[in-house]
């Protein structure tokens, strides 16, 4: 047997870096961005928006097919 069966990590073969450029091409991925207040305050905005528009959107839904009950009830057969 031969050493040259199994390839070694981060060699020629491309096991262990994405472009296949050898040993020593890997790098650690970038730190995630700085949060600053400002940002959270968007985020809880846009998640408060999201669920007033999700209930409202529910309730219009709910009351549709309620209407068309109430109409399927009192239609003349």
């Amino acid at each position: 047997m031969s050493d040259e069966a199994t390839p070694e990590l981060g060699s020629e073969s491309g096991f262990a870096s994405g472009s296949g450029s050898g040993a020593g091409s890997w790098s650690a991925p970038a730190a995630p961005p700085v949060v600053t207040g400002e940002t959270e305050q968007w985020k809880e905005k846009a998640t408060r928006l999201r669920v007033i528009f999700y209930v409202a959107g529910t309730h219009v839904l709910a009351g549709v097919i309620w209407l068309f009950f109430y109409i399927g009830s009192h239609a003349h057969k």
